[in-house]
């Protein structure tokens, strides 16, 4: 014991309290309550709930082991992980349960520390030997035997696709190839033809998108933000923008594309329809959520965002093209008919 601690001593400090109350293993600075200098072997670890646990491996990396076939073993702690990275293995399996407020949880793995971490799951290999480089993007596979998502609200899945920049496009616009304005990078834009037969489909939103294909940059939450690609929803349940040009939209209804530019309406007749109605849209209701309709609509036509379940498919009859074609067909074999009985006549007559 002297004036500033106490302890065990045994030809050097083993086991020490100091002045401030600090305890130290293998130290004789403590700088925490508890300050080991050496490997703890221990069954649980535990804070009070509510508490937050800190495994702090500032200096020289180290290790979280556990008893083998009694929990995931993290076989390296980098000292000097990627900017704002909050856990960074460069081996072995990690399991992470738990949502932020602002549910930004992230799980990154890969092999170049050069590449960012602003996705929500990545997995990467910079594709350059020997090097930390992270240009373009050199995304790998994942397998996976079932995928449940759970809890959503709304579930799209959507594609990256070309679209018009100067169309300007937003969630919620009913696009199409018909007014295709450049055919080498195959642009999108919005529809504005009833009953188009060459819609492909809606903006998707972050709200709605479940699934995106083809992302591109490191932050998925960006796609919408690129002016020339957009997430283009392709099946599921996603928010359409709507017009009362054919009246109110009841659950069930089938909805198809307008002459209102990126709006869909409820469909009266026969022709390509868009989705079916999840959901009700009375433009006389005054609790409606009504948007802002295009410019040059008509004053009476109400606008609003409509929850549809997109199924882009051919409804009812023949289409105006299929009838055309049985019609011309049907017009050549009559005209064959009657070639046919006048040659009969010509024979009979001819005896």
């Amino acid at each position: 014991m002297n004036s500033t601690k106490i302890g065990i001593y045994n030809t050097a400090w083993r086991l020490i309290v100091d002045s401030s109350g600090n305890g130290g293993i293998g130290t004789t600075n403590p700088g925490y309550a508890l300050d080991v200098n050496g490997g703890v072997n221990a069954l649980t670890i535990q804070t009070p709930e509510l508490r937050t646990t800190t495994l702090d491996f500032t200096t020289g990396g180290g290790e979280i082991q556990s008893v083998a076939n009694f929990g995931t073993q993290i076989s390296h702690v980098d000292p000097n992980p990627l900017n704002n990275t909050s856990l960074y293995v460069t081996a072995g399996y990690i399991a992470l349960d738990g949502v932020t407020s602002d549910h930004n949880a992230m799980i990154y793995l890969g092999d170049s520390a050069g590449c960012p971490t602003s996705s929500w799951f990545r997995i990467e290999n910079n594709g350059t030997s020997g090097t930390a480089s992270c240009t373009g993007n050199h995304f790998q596979d994942l397998a996976v035997g079932k995928l449940y998502l759970t809890s959503l609200q709304y579930a799209d899945i959507a594609e990256i696709m070309n679209v018009n920049p100067s169309a300007h496009l937003e969630s919620g616009d009913i696009v199409t190839s018909s007014r295709e304005v450049n055919a080498s990078s195959n642009q999108l834009q919005q529809s504005n033809t009833v009953y188009d037969s060459s819609v492909v489909g809606v903006v998707s939103s972050p709200q709605t998108a479940t699934m995106v294909l083809g992302i591109n940059g490191s932050d998925p939450a960006n796609e919408w933000n690129v002016a020339d690609k957009k997430p283009i929803a392709l099946t599921g349940k996603v928010l359409v923008k709507v017009s009362s040009t054919n009246g109110p939209i009841a659950k069930g209804d089938l909805v198809t594309t307008s002459s209102i530019s990126g709006f869909g309406m409820k469909a009266t007749q026969n022709g390509q329809i868009v989705g079916k109605a999840l959901a009700d849209f009375d433009p006389n209701s005054k609790t409606e959520k009504f948007i802002n309709c295009p410019s040059g609509t008509p004053s009476q036509i109400k606008c609003a965002q409509l929850l549809i379940f997109l199924n882009i498919t051919w409804q009812g009859g023949l289409s105006s093209q299929n009838t055309n074609l049985l019609q011309a067909q049907i017009n050549n074999q009559q005209t064959e008919i009657e070639d046919l009985k006048q040659q009969i006549q010509n024979l009979q007559s001819s005896k």
